[in-house]
């Protein structure tokens, strides 16, 4: 089919008649539409949904960070109506929808029987960040209704991307029911959303439930040791979980300790964990480099940004030395070798670097 790409060109809403045009003569050809990262605004992003609705066959839609405000949301609703039995691919992220758009949208996104893929609605960062600290957020019929009510109409969704919708504790609350009702999900991102031990715990049942999940990232939340305990069971659960993105989360180094239940959780399953930027010192390192010894289903461990020092990083190059495998510093340094003294030799070539927590990845083939 055809396709209309056009991410990054500053467009406006001049140029929007010119796309509007494109759209409506190509309206039995045109499969893909990608018009994100373009300053159209409410009128301009209007015109282009009015063009969509003529749009035969539209497979995927990516109108994200467009200005759109409530009423270009409300027309893009429009417009996804009639895409109900062909639309699979949806990013309208970042537009400012406020309630009314967010409640349009979500009515609309009950009509897309063939949805896969959805990217939720970005709440305002300002706005977010205020309501946060002054602890006013309700309920919310707001962008993340948008998601809830999503996500109970349609059954075909497999990847949900809900970063940076600072969703907090009663987003949270709001998107469970929608969780619940979803039982193809594959893939979900998480991060970025003021989540807290306290929101998890609502959170975990429903994504217990998503046995299918394969990929699960809950980076950049304020999870601490806490948090991580959570965790144990919902890996436990999810038997076809192959990689968690726990970067960022504020594990520290008290919190190491709980890596280890964690990472032998998916025993024998095939993994990648990515634990940077958590602050886990020598003392998570250490234990860390206790699950290496142990662990052969692990493909991938990132711990760059965690100040481990020369003895955390002793102790991650003795456990990846004794039991060989690939050292990657993530410079393309890396090489397999099955010769355990040779892979400690190398080991101790970049210690420095692992100390001063400029190699980010271990990487081995067991």
């Amino acid at each position: 089919g055809l396709s209309i790409i056009a991410p990054s060109l500053k467009l406006g809403q001049a140029e929007s008649v010119l796309l509007s045009y494109a759209c409506s003569s190509s309206r039995d050809a045109l499969t893909s539409i990608d018009i994100s990262n373009n300053p159209f605004g409410p009128v301009g992003i209007s015109m282009l949904a009015e063009a969509i609705c003529s749009v035969t066959n539209l497979v995927s839609l990516r109108a994200a960070r467009t200005n759109a405000g409530a009423n270009g949301a409300t027309a893009i609703a429009g417009a996804l109506i009639g895409c109900g039995d062909s639309l699979r691919f949806l990013d309208v992220s970042g537009n400012h929808v406020r309630s009314d758009g967010a409640s349009a949208l979500a009515s609309a996104i009950r009509h897309l029987t063939c949805l896969e893929s959805l990217n939720g609605v970005a709440l305002p960062p300002n706005d977010a960040t205020t309501w946060v600290l002054q602890g006013k957020i309700h309920e919310p019929e707001y962008e993340a209704a948008f998601v809830a009510r999503g996500l109970a109409a349609v059954r075909s969704l497999t990847s949900l991307d809900l970063r940076w919708d600072k969703l907090a504790l009663c987003g949270a609350r709001a998107i469970v029911p929608g969780l619940q009702a979803t039982g193809r999900l594959l893939s979900l991102d998480l991060s970025c959303n003021l989540l807290t031990p306290e929101s998890l715990a609502l959170l975990a049942p429903p994504l217990v439930a998503a046995t299918a999940m394969t990929s699960l990232s809950i980076a950049g939340n304020k999870l601490g040791p806490a948090g991580i305990s959570l965790l144990l069971p919902l890996v436990r659960g999810l038997s076809r979980l192959s990689a968690l993105n726990l970067a960022v989360t504020n594990i520290g180094s008290k919190g190491g300790s709980a890596l280890f239940p964690l990472l032998h959780a998916f025993s024998p399953r095939a993994v990648k964990i990515n634990v940077s930027g958590n602050g886990l010192g020598p003392a998570g390192a250490t234990a860390i480099s206790r699950a290496l010894r142990s662990a052969p289903f692990l493909q991938e461990l990132v711990v760059g940004g965690n100040q481990i020092g020369t003895e955390g990083a002793t102790a991650l190059a003795s456990a990846l030395g004794a039991k060989g495998g690939r050292f990657d510093t993530g410079a393309g340094a890396g090489a397999e070798c099955k010769d355990p003294g040779v892979v400690a030799a190398r080991v101790r070539a970049v210690l420095d670097a692992l100390a001063g927590d400029v190699t980010p990845v271990l990487e081995w083939d067991g």
